[in-house]
């Protein structure tokens, strides 16, 4: 009651109140002179003919002005608010965190964090870490180098937003949209991002390690250089994304759907690749030693020059797969579909499994061999 009385107070102005007594005036001699013409009021003579000759005009003119002064009053309450709206969008870009979280706080009891208020807002290096962001429409905003550590971003509206060397690190985005943010060189280390909308941004250089990409859309991604060292990328849409020399280590794509990827150069060493959808990526030069590629398909997948060494590819689809000059020493191939694979100058030795019956290509290097020869040679 006392919030709503408060309210009250606030709507009550000085121009509201003259507009509402001017309209009430009116209303009142429109009453009078209609129930006079009809001689349901005792008056005299002359204020009788004077409601007769004036009621009417009056309360059309007085109910005139009274709607003139309430719309001008409505404007100047407007302008207020637009005023108010921008002071607190000014506080909100502060290098200081206890500014900046009290005007999150107003924004958001005013309803200004979601209606788009703050959409291309200039909030470059503002301190928003631990604020309450979540539902928050910030779309084309710029948010470079702000510090967003532990900030909860949850449903936020990122789109085309800039986060470029933002500080994002902690930061929870479930199921934000980013779709086409700019976050070169942004800190996400151990960020949740499950269920986050990625398609088409660009993480260039972005320190995403121990972040939590589970089902992820990163489709079209520029992922190029990005360290995800140790981060969730399960079941996560990496289809046509560009991941050019980036960090994989220990990484669990599983379920992954990387199809049509750039991986060339990448660092997949302990992956976890398990079932990962590989159709027709570019793994180039990349390093796979030790990883897990059970179930994986690799259907026309680039391996030229990739280090297999000790990854188990058991059961894996690497059909019309170029594997020209891979290292398998080491690796596990029981079962994998073979068919029309290129395996020209692959190189393999006695630990290299191979499936049953398969005989290798004569251009495929088995060391071991070789090594002996050189043995019996000397």
């Amino acid at each position: 009651m006392i919030r709503i009385g408060r309210r009250f107070v606030r709507w009550w102005t000085a121009l509201r109140l003259l507009g509402v007594v001017l309209l009430a005036l009116a209303f009142l001699i429109g009453a009078l002179g209609y129930f006079n013409q009809r001689g349901l009021l005792n008056l005299q003579e002359t204020p009788r003919q004077i409601l007769a000759d004036f009621y009417a005009s009056a309360s059309v003119e007085l109910a005139g002005i009274a709607v003139i002064v309430l719309v001008i009053e409505a404007l100047f309450q407007r302008r207020e608010t637009d005023r108010e709206k921008r002071q607190l969008i000014l506080q909100l870009a502060s290098s200081d965190s206890v500014s900046a979280l009290e005007a999150v706080r107003a924004l958001r009891v005013r309803g200004w964090l979601r209606d788009g208020s703050v959409n291309r807002a200039n909030l470059y290096a503002a301190d928003l870490r631990e604020a309450n962001l979540q539902w928050a429409s910030l779309r084309e905003a710029n948010l470079r180098e702000a510090n967003l550590r532990g900030v909860n971003l949850k449903y936020a509206d990122l789109q085309d937003a800039n986060l470029g060397d933002a500080k994002l690190q902690g930061a929870g985005l479930k199921e934000a949209d980013l779709q086409n943010a700019n976050l070169m060189r942004a800190n996400l280390q151990d960020a949740n991002l499950t269920d986050a909308n990625l398609q088409g941004a660009s993480p260039y250089e972005a320190n995403l390690q121990g972040a939590n990409l589970k089902y992820a859309n990163l489709q079209g991604a520029g992922l190029t250089g990005v360290n995800l060292q140790g981060s969730s990328l399960y079941e996560t849409n990496l289809q046509g994304a560009n991941l050019k020399y980036a960090n994989l280590q220990d990484v669990n794509l599983m379920r992954a759907n990387l199809q049509g990827a750039n991986l060339t150069d990448a660092d997949l060493q302990d992956a976890n690749l398990k079932y990962a959808n590989l159709q027709g990526a570019h793994l180039k030069n990349a390093d796979l030693q030790d990883a897990n590629l059970k179930r994986a398909n690799l259907q026309h997948a680039d391996l030229v020059s990739v280090n297999l060494q000790g990854a188990n590819l058991w059961i894996a689809n690497l059909h019309d797969a170029d594997l020209e000059q891979a290292d398998l020493r080491g690796a596990l191939l029981g079962a994998t579909n073979l068919q029309g694979a290129n395996l020209k100058d692959t190189k393999c030795d006695s630990a290299t499994i191979w499936p049953a019956g398969f005989t290798p290509p004569l251009e495929a290097v088995d060391l071991d061999a070789e090594i002996g020869q050189d043995d019996l040679a000397e």
